[in-house]
């Protein structure tokens, strides 16, 4: 199940499953951002993971956005 928070007012999708690593993705068309995280992972540890990737996140929304 997903569960939406906002970073920074950037609107991102989480969803908790098994798996090792934090793992994030821009989906097309929109440029929604959707982060894949472990189900030890806590909020803290992901508003960090998103904000330290902010750079790389706004550049592929807009060239996302750009097709």
């Amino acid at each position: 199940m997903a569960k939406t928070i906002y970073i920074d007012g950037l609107e991102v999708s989480v969803t908790k499953k098994r798996i090792k690593r934090i793992n994030m993705r821009i989906k097309e068309p929109d440029g929604s951002v959707v982060i894949s995280a472990p189900y030890i992972a806590t909020d803290r540890e992901i508003i960090a993971f998103v904000r330290s990737k902010r750079g790389w996140i706004d550049k592929s929304i807009s060239r996302v956005r750009e097709r």
